[in-house]
C-alpha cells in the first residue's frame, strides 16, 4: 500500500477536537463525519465523501483540532504530511502563496 494511504475502521477518528496534528486527508474512499462536541451533545458540522479533504484548518493554521472527525464507514485516505507538503508549497510563486493563505 502507498505510504500516504491510511485505512480507517467505521468508528474510527482520524482526528479529536482539540488534536495537535496537522495532516490534511483527502478522502479517497468512504465517509467522514465532522463534528464537535458541546456541553454533552453532538454538534454536526460536515458529511466528507470520496474526492474531498479534511483537516485543513489546522493544517494552515497550525491550530489544535476545532473539530472531530470520525469514520462512517470503513475509509481510506491520503494523509499529507504538513512538513512534507510545505516543502513542496514553498517551490510555488510567493503571489500563488498569497491566495492559498
Amino acid at each position: 500500500m502507498d505510504e500516504n494511504l491510511v485505512e480507517f475502521k467505521k468508528g474510527e477518528y482520524l482526528f479529536k477536537e482539540g488534536d495537535t496534528t496537522k495532516d490534511l486527508y483527502i478522502l479517497k474512499k468512504g465517509v467522514v463525519k465532522v463534528f464537535r462536541s458541546s456541553g454533552g451533545q453532538v454538534l454536526p458540522i460536515a458529511v466528507v465523501k470520496a474526492g474531498q479533504f479534511i483537516g485543513e484548518l489546522s493544517f494552515f493554521d497550525s491550530k489544535p483540532r476545532s473539530a472531530s472527525a470520525q469514520a462512517a464507514s470503513d475509509t481510506v485516505v491520503i494523509k499529507l504530511d504538513k512538513t512534507k507538503l510545505e516543502s513542496e508549497v514553498a517551490k510555488l510563486p510567493s503571489w500563488l502563496l498569497i491566495m492559498i493563505r
